[in-house]
């Protein structure tokens, strides 16, 4: 994936799923002590768009892609 020639390395991230956190979570959404900011939403159509202005550090919140699964069939 990456080229031999430049020192990066590739780190796969992933959060462990557990269904007290996602409860609790839940909880404090319901209550309105914990707001999810979404900063732009993108069509699927506009992935490049999303990666590119997820790269350039523009993004203050959550980035959306829609997938509207009405059209897509």
């Amino acid at each position: 994936m990456l080229s031999p020639f430049v020192g990066q390395e590739f780190v796969m991230l992933l959060a462990r799923m557990r269904k007290d956190d996602l409860v609790t979570l839940g909880a404090l959404m319901r209550t309105g002590e914990l707001t999810p900011v979404i900063d732009r939403r993108f069509s699927l159509g506009e992935v490049p768009q999303a990666i590119r202005y997820s790269e350039q550090g523009h993004a203050r919140g959550k980035i959306v892609i829609n997938v509207d699964w009405f059209r897509t069939r």
